[in-house]
């Protein structure tokens, strides 16, 4: 094959997947439309995982900028075959999430792990908070404190392994298995520097600010 036949091939790809994916969203937004359904988005956090830490903080800002159903599900976090080297991947990733907090200009995360006992304490505050309806605000300052050895404060017996039950089931229902992770429309977006790209898609939806590049407001699809 040619360099240009190559060239050609690519294009050619390119176009047929973002067409098949152009299509894809528009029929499960016609889907969405007939059953009356909102525009949902689906967010998994998982307590002791940094990524997520980060990530809770820009949740505030992202369900007060997008016209949106946003659901908070708490979770377990990755099953054993998903981690083999679990010790390895949890120093990496508090390495990786403290460059990732300098660069977004969000806080970070202590240099050891929270002990298991601190985590079950947050995710128990965390599943409490839940339970009374979900207050973004809240969440924070108990995921604040778990990362920064700070107090949390204790709550009244919930249960706690029911709550992540139904987090774990759903997110592996619709085909996943880590926390960080947004859902929408059939299409995954994990982490907080990936957050953009389901931005791209809800202001496409005429459902938030239009991108910095085409400040016009586009059609609202509710």
């Amino acid at each position: 094959m040619s360099f240009r036949s190559a060239i050609k091939s690519r294009i050619a790809e390119y176009i047929t997947s973002e067409t098949r994916l152009r299509r894809k969203r528009e029929a499960f937004e016609k889907q969405r439309k007939r059953q009356s359904r909102p525009h949902e988005v689906h967010y998994f956090h998982h307590v002791s995982d940094p990524y997520s830490h980060l990530t809770l903080q820009k949740l505030s800002g992202f369900q007060q900028s997008y016209k949106i159903k946003l659901t908070i599900h708490l979770i377990s976090g990755p099953p054993a075959w998903a981690t083999p080297d679990r010790a390895g991947l949890d120093a990496y990733a508090l390495k990786d999430a403290n460059q990732l907090a300098v660069h977004l200009g969000l806080s970070g995360v202590s240099q050891k792990a929270p002990s298991a006992e601190r985590i079950a304490q947050a995710e128990a505050a965390m599943a409490a908070c839940l339970n009374a309806g979900m207050d973004i605000g809240k969440l924070q300052d108990i995921s604040n404190a778990l990362w920064s050895n700070n107090e949390i404060a204790p709550v009244s017996e919930v249960n706690v392994e029911a709550v992540k039950a139904q987090g774990d089931a759903l997110l592996e229902k619709l085909g996943h298995y880590l926390g960080a992770t947004f859902y929408y429309g059939g299409e995954w977006y994990w982490g907080v520097d990936r957050l953009h790209y389901l931005e791209e898609r809800l202001q496409q939806l005429g459902l938030g600010p239009a991108p910095s590049s085409d400040r016009k407001n586009g059609p609202d699809q509710a």
